[in-house]
């Protein structure tokens, strides 16, 4: 039977191919059943269009019997026409077309029926709608949605022409279908609840496992959840289009043309599916011969989706079991493939497809075939790969914490060790400050003229005053290539490319290694270009890659021996070129020359295994690369190519700095420095000199060292951290605090936001030493409230001037305050200080009167012992607790004085003077007139 004659075959189930279209159907009360087909006549509507009005105007033919084999155009509406008599009165009658609302299949219902009762007058008596597409609220009854039912009555002994009109516009295998007159009491047609369920599990498992999820994906951003998500919901519409309630109809009842759209919405879960495969299994990755293609099956499987989507707007609910069976047979060797592969993730996706494509595989052909247990299999299916799927998501998602779990720990581990540089090199600092610092003291109290004899004899030997240095610089050099590995390691390390003469700089760097070379026997030829070479580069980077290449050079070159460097500008790149005739290198040692940390194990001399690691990353971050030749006995000469054009670098990586091309070389020479620092200075117990300073250092060599600088201006109090710091500081409130920053229990920083935030010693001038050489770093102590910052290896001068500097500031602000008894709110003094001020004037206003109040009373009233109200009062305004009582009573007094409030005498008692001889005398020395003078 050709599918596209359904709707005959719904009219026409109980009739053989010829019928007679004049016998009249003839009903009496006891009928139930009755089927309409052999009453019939048929009209073919090909255009639709037509009405029951046409069809009583033109009387067109009723056909009383369709060949099947020899069909028309394609039909697009029937209409039947059946002659009626009653022999009694019927009501509640039913014109029905079942369709088969036992399985819910959307393939198997009727689109549209209308139905018209006339009666023998040729009035219309009865019109009544039904059918899927047709609103619940044009229906008159409330039947089954796959159901159409029109109520019809009829009076006894009337005749009628009962006309009936099909439409649908899909073409399905319904033949079984038939129309049929029903009693009251044969009711309509009913789904078998009893396969309900296996609709509605799965699809509330798909629904609730499809949100979960996706919920997943929001935190963890990984596509495979959000693939397997849309895959769960989209499948779900499927599931509720099926339900044979109607799940879908009964949440549009008023629009039943949506849920075709909505249903068809459903075929693109299949390719959400495949895409969750491939993220699920890494495709690419694991399957690289079978990626393509896969990546052709999803492509061809999401057009077809498409056409049938878009298709369906014209052609609702057409077959879709073509499209399936095709489709899954297309996955049938990504199954086979997948459940066969040794990847626990191909397996589990393999086996939960397959269980998921034989399901519907074999509910397809069940329900082509008329089986009502085709469900069943579908379900089967679906539960199997849902919870295989959700189990290997499970599994992918403790896998991926545990990943994370590790490459959280790899960065924990590379923090520890980029620490564990930065903090080494700090380390070293200090050190360094107890080199260098003796040493430029003792260099400058040796004449120039006696520095050159070795055998002087002077405080500290010529010769280990070189050794010290050479020795302190070969630290701080270590020190920055250290840092600046780690720079390179994290991304922080930035070209600042200046414009020169490149040949003119290199020519510069290397004319300082010829004495360094001549005094260890070694020759040094150096070959350049002939012409200037205008280039791009930084001068920083490129004087420490021929620093550490001229550095290697000379200390593997063996006595008479000689180092050749060769630089050459040319096009885009520069090429330096350095050879020697050291004893060489292995093929094995040569292929780690530029690794981090890596020394020979026979080289006469050993190194740091930095200098080489720095150069190959100094060159790749000017775009270049660097080689190695070099063969036992025979010398070693290494190459850098590095890039100097412009067009090989972004704008962000030229610096806006001064130009240093043409200044002197900031790195040391490289020889071996053995020399001890010098014994620590013992910590004097103080000076009649004024001033105080308070030292915290926890390096007990460091600490002699600064007591031994600053005493020569200052007195000295010393403390070994920073919480001995803050107690010394609140005891004896030093005029300025020298700090390191790096302390056990307490680091400096923290010492300076104390002392900031306590009031008695918040104006305390506070300098932090650091090893700490970063801006950054800085910053971070300035903004905790520090006034100056002073990085290791210091300058004993520089200290000394800091120091002077921000104690004379001090003393200025002091100066400036003591013109302004009566304003405490300065500009330039703190907060803290202001409130300290302000509880001293009240305190002594309040106190005025009372003559013998003394600076131990004021130290009470104000929270401060007499010693440190002292040093407080005496640090702001420059006068003692007792200058300043006996300054704000004589104040107050002039200026009740001058409002007239009193005689001299009254005016001495109120401000606490007895004796008028005395303030009279008191208040000449400050003012330079008499009371009586006052105006």
């Amino acid at each position: 039977m050709n599918t596209r004659t359904w709707l005959v075959g719904i009219a026409l189930t109980a009739l053989p191919l010829f019928a007679i279209a004049s016998d009249t159907l003839t009903i009496d009360s006891m009928f139930v059943r009755i089927g309409l087909a052999r009453y019939a006549g048929l009209f073919v509507d090909t255009t639709g269009e037509q009405t029951l009005e046409d069809l009583l105007q033109q009387q067109p033919p009723f056909i009383a019997g369709y060949n099947l084999e020899q069909e028309g155009p394609y039909p697009v509406a029937y209409w039947l026409r059946i002659p009626v008599v009653a022999k009694e009165d019927i009501t509640g009658a039913r014109i029905v077309v079942p369709g088969n609302p036992e399985t819910g299949y959307t393939e198997h219902r009727l689109d549209y029926m209308d139905a018209y009762l006339v009666d023998q007058d040729g009035a219309v008596r009865n019109h009544g709608r039904s059918g899927f597409f047709v609103p619940r609220s044009e229906k008159k009854l409330p039947a089954h949605y796959m159901v159409a039912a029109v109520p019809v009555s009829l009076e006894a002994g009337r005749h009628y022409e009962l006309y009936v009109r099909l439409q649908n516009a899909t073409d399905p295998q319904t033949a079984w279908l038939g129309l049929e007159l029903r009693s009251a009491s044969a009711g309509l047609p009913s789904p078998d609840f009893g396969l309900r369920w296996v609709i509605l599990g799965p699809w509330g498992m798909f629904i609730i496992i499809g949100l979960y999820v996706l919920v997943f994906f929001y935190y963890v951003r990984d596509r495979a959840f959000l693939y397997f998500g849309i895959f769960c919901l989209l499948y779900s519409l499927d599931l509720l289009s099926t339900e044979p309630e109607g799940g879908l109809l009964g949440l549009i009842p008023e629009h039943p043309e949506w849920s075709a759209p909505i249903f068809y919405a459903h075929l693109f879960s299949l390719t959400f599916l495949m895409l969750f495969g491939r993220e699920f299994i890494d495709i690419k990755a694991r399957f690289p011969r079978w990626s393509r293609y896969y990546q052709f099956v999803l492509i061809l499987l999401a057009a077809v989706t498409a056409f049938y989507f878009i298709r369906n707007f014209w052609k609702p609910y057409q077959v879709i079991q073509p499209w399936l069976i095709l489709s899954f047979l297309l996955f049938i060797p990504f199954c086979i493939r997948f459940v066969l592969s040794t990847n626990w993730p191909a397996r589990l996706f393999g086996a939960g497809f397959f269980s998921f494509v034989a399901g519907n595989i074999i509910g397809v052909f069940a329900i082509i075939n008329g089986h009502k247990w085709g469900p069943v299999s579908w379900m089967v299916g679906q539960v199997t790969l849902l919870f295989l799927f959700a189990a290997g998501l499970g599994y992918r998602l403790l896998e991926g914490e545990r990943q994370q779990a590790q490459a959280e720990k790899m960065q924990d581990l590379d923090r520890l060790k980029t620490r564990f540089f930065t903090n080494i090199s700090h380390e070293f600092r200090t050190p360094l400050s107890l080199i260098l610092g003796p040493l430029q003291r003792a260099a400058e109290s040796v004449p120039f003229s006696e520095m050159q004899d070795d055998d002087n004899e002077i405080p500290v030997r010529a010769a280990h005053i070189q050794l010290m240095k050479r020795n302190a610089l070969r630290m701080e050099e270590l020190i920055d290539q250290i840092l600046d590995l780690s720079k390179i390691e994290s991304g922080k390390m930035e070209l600042r490319l200046q414009r020169g003469d490149v040949l003119k700089f290199i020519r510069s760097r290397v004319a300082e290694f010829e004495d360094i070379a001549g005094r260890n026997g070694i020759h040094l030829v150096a070959s350049y270009s002939e012409a200037a070479a205008e280039a791009c580069f930084d001068p920083d980077k490129l004087e420490k890659i021929l620093v550490n290449l001229l550095s290697n050079a000379v200390k593997f070159t063996p006595f008479k021996g000689e180092v050749r460097v060769m630089a050459e500008a040319s096009g885009q790149y520069l090429k330096i070129k350095v050879t020697d005739t050291g004893p060489g290198m292995s093929q094995v040692e040569a292929e780690h020359i530029f690794d981090r940390f890596y020394q020979a194990d026979k080289a006469a001399q050993q190194g740091s295994g930095i200098g080489m690691a720095l150069v190959k990353e100094l060159v790749e971050l000017h775009h270049g690369r660097v080689s190695v030749d070099s063969q036992l006995g025979a010398g070693t000469s290494i190459t850098c190519r590095i890039g100097i054009s412009p067009n090989l670098f972004s704008p962000e990586e030229f610096s806006t700095e001064p130009s240093r091309l043409a200044g002197e070389s900031t790195l040391p020479y490289r020889l071996p420095a053995s020399e001890k620092p010098p014994e620590a200075v013992p910590v004097a117990e103080g000076s009649e000199k004024e001033s105080l300073v308070l030292v915290v250092e926890d390096n007990v060599g460091l600490q002699a060292f600064l007591q031994e600088i600053l005493s020569e201006q200052h007195r000295v109090l010393l403390a070994g951290n920073g919480r001995e710091g803050v107690e010394k500081a609140l005891e004896h409130l030093p005029d300025l605090v020298v700090s390191d920053v790096m302390m056990p229990e307490m680091s400096g920083i923290e010492l300076c936001d104390h002392l900031k935030k306590e009031e008695k010693t918040s104006h305390i001038p506070i300098l932090l030493l650091t090893a700490k050489a970063e801006q950054k770093d800085k910053l971070a102590g300035l903004s905790t409230g520090a006034d100056d910052y002073l990085t290791k290896p210091f300058d004993a001068k520089e200290l000394l001037v800091k120091v002077s500097n921000l104690i004379r500031i001090r003393e200025q602000l002091r100066e400036k305050y003591s013109k302004h008894p009566w304003s405490p709110a300065l500009q330039s003094v703190t907060s803290l200080e202001e409130r300290f001020l302000q509880n001293v004037m009240a305190a002594i206003r309040k106190n005025l009167s009372n003559e013998y109040y003394s600076v131990e009373e004021l130290g009470r009233d104000v929270g401060y012992s007499r010693s440190q109200l002292f040093r407080k009062l005496k640090a702001l305004t420059g006068k003692t607790p007792l200058e300043q009582i006996r300054r704000q009573r004589l104040y107050y007094a002039r200026e009740l004085l001058e409002k007239r409030s009193g005689t001299v005498s009254e005016v001495a008692y109120q401000v606490g003077y007895s004796n008028l001889s005395y303030f009279s005398r008191s208040f000449r020395e400050e003012f330079g007139i008499s009371p009586s003078e006052v105006k």
